[in-house]
C-alpha cells in the first residue's frame, strides 16, 4: 500500500533524508492508497507504478496538512 504522513506543524533534520520530525499541537494527516499488484516475473516493471502512486500520496497528504481542499478523498 502506498502510504504517506504529514503534519501541520514540523521540523525537517538536516539528515540525508530530510526527516520530518513532528511537533506537539500540530495535526497529522495519512494516507493510504490501493494496493499495488506487484508481478513475481518483473518486479521492476512495477517500479514506475509504485513511485506513481507513493508520489500521489504525499502530494495528497501534504496538501490535506496544508489545509487545501481536495476533489476527493481516495486517490
Amino acid at each position: 500500500l502506498p502510504t504517506a504522513a504529514a503534519t501541520t506543524r514540523h521540523r525537517l533534520l538536516p539528515s540525508w533524508d530530510r526527516m520530518m520530525l513532528p511537533l506537539p499541537f500540530g495535526r497529522a494527516v495519512l494516507v493510504c492508497g490501493p494496493a499495488i499488484s506487484v508481478p513475481r516475473d518483473d518486479p521492476a516493471g512495477a517500479l514506475p507504478a509504485i513511485e506513481a502512486a507513493l508520489n500521489a500520496a504525499c502530494d495528497t497528504a501534504d496538501a490535506w496538512a496544508a489545509g487545501q481542499e481536495m476533489e476527493s478523498r481516495r486517490l
